[in-house]
C-alpha cells in the first residue's frame, strides 16, 4: 500500500512541477505582453499627436489654398468668372495689341 501511495505522490509531484513550469512560462509571457502593450500605448499616443498635428496642417493648407484662389479671382476676374475660352482668347489678344501699341509708341 505504501508503494502505491508513493507512486501516486510521485505522479502528483510530476504533475505539480509540470504545472509550475507552465505557470512560470505563462507568467513570463504575460510580462512580455504587458511590456508590448505599454509600448503600443505609447506609440498610440505619439501617433495621436502626429495625427492632430497633420489635421491642423491640413486645415492651415486648406485656408491658404482658399486665400490663393480668392487672390487669383481678384487678380483676373474676367477670366475666372467667365471661364469661356473665346473670351479668354479675346482678352489675351487685346492685351497683346496694347503691348504692341506701347512698344510702337516708345519707338
Amino acid at each position: 500500500m505504501t508503494e502505491k501511495i508513493s507512486h501516486i505522490i510521485g505522479q502528483l509531484e510530476t504533475k505539480f512541477f509540470a504545472l509550475k513550469q507552465q505557470l512560470d512560462a505563462e507568467t513570463s509571457r504575460n510580462g512580455q505582453l504587458s511590456t508590448e502593450l505599454e509600448s503600443l500605448k505609447a506609440d498610440k499616443g505619439s501617433l495621436a499627436g502626429q495625427i492632430a498635428g497633420l489635421e491642423s496642417e491640413i486645415i492651415k493648407l486648406k485656408e491658404e489654398n482658399k486665400e490663393l484662389q480668392e487672390q487669383n479671382q481678384q487678380q483676373d476676374p474676367i477670366l475666372v468668372s467667365t471661364g469661356d475660352k473665346d473670351m479668354e482668347i479675346d482678352f489675351l489678344v487685346r492685351e497683346i495689341d496694347q503691348c504692341i501699341s506701347q512698344i510702337k509708341n516708345n519707338l
